[in-house]
């Protein structure tokens, strides 16, 4: 049964979460959703090339091929679970994502996250040559990048990457919930190298505000519980890359473009869950799984 492309990559995002080391990417349990979901992408074969690394293997993703598609896809960050036997392994990921020092990246203009690119950098002695043998048995293909989260800045970083090694080759990126990769001038670098790059993004996930912006975080200051801790907090002003297709609050079978009026009010939603301290709220908004927004998504 053929899919929309979206909601292919949708699934190809949440398999990157099934990396944990280099070698094939396993499947998911038979008989699960997501073992069906992951059966619609069409594999040819199942994806042999994952790559893991960095402390506690953090940073991971894997390259994969359809019949019509070369796929790259960069696995989020690990769930925060205190009470798992593996949680130094997700501590340090989420430390990563809080990395978020802006430093220069290649010879590409402007200036990116330095946890996303040091993520980036581990994984790609082996990713990039991955990439090209890949291309190199099917230059027609085009690649798309993919990710969720964490992976999805890294998906933003790793396009710009492939299309410089490889100038000829149709690179196209979507992502999911992806955190902001870099400043206004990486975005109008990225933007005119990377025409063809869209972000979903779910009604109340937190994470693409993430480094939040310098307005952003004057609305969070005002709110007591976090005025103390972001008092020194200094923005690089980071922003999102690519068009946004935005699932609303309305119906989950609309989406909504980038506008000023939509920022706000994202914005007012978002502070009001955090003031009253809905926090399962946001995170089960920026969850990849079956039966969250992301999964039900009108992807056409």
């Amino acid at each position: 049964m053929s899919i929309p492309i979206s909601q292919k990559l949708m699934f190809a995002a949440r398999k990157a979460y099934q990396v944990s080391q280099t070698a094939p990417v396993p499947d998911f349990l038979a008989g699960t959703a997501e073992a069906a979901d992951d059966a619609k992408v069409g594999w040819l074969p199942a994806p042999q090339n994952g790559f893991a690394s960095g402390n506690d293997l953090i940073n991971a993703g894997y390259v994969g091929e359809t019949a019509t598609e070369i796929i790259v896809a960069m696995r989020g960050t690990l769930p925060l679970n205190l009470s798992s036997p593996d949680k130094r392994q997700s501590i340090l990921d989420w430390l990563n994502d809080g990395d978020a020092i802006p430093v220069a990246f290649d010879a590409f203009p402007g200036l990116v996250h330095r946890g996303f690119l040091n993520a980036l950098n581990t994984i790609w002695p082996g990713m990039g040559p991955a990439v090209n043998i890949a291309n190199a048995a099917s230059p027609l293909k085009p690649i798309y990048v993919t990710g969720h989260s964490k992976g999805g800045a890294m998906a933003n970083l790793a396009a710009l990457r492939i299309k410089a090694a490889i100038p000829n080759a149709t690179v196209i990126v979507t992502t999911f919930a992806a955190a902001r990769p870099g400043d206004a001038a990486f975005q109008a670098n990225y933007d005119q190298v990377i025409p063809h790059s869209v972000r979903f993004e779910y009604q109340d996930d937190i994470v693409p505000h993430l480094p939040p912006t310098n307005e952003f975080l004057k609305l969070l200051r005002n709110i007591p519980e976090f005025a103390k801790d972001l008092k020194a907090v200094i923005n690089a002003d980071f922003v999102s890359v690519g068009a946004l297709y935005f699932i609303n609050w309305d119906t989950p079978t609309t989406f909504d473009s980038e506008s000023f009026l939509l920022e706000v009010e994202r914005r007012l939603s978002l502070g009001k869950l955090i003031l009253t301290l809905q926090f399962a709220h946001i995170a089960g908004d920026h969850t990849i799984d079956p039966g969250g927004g992301y999964a039900g998504a009108p992807y056409v």
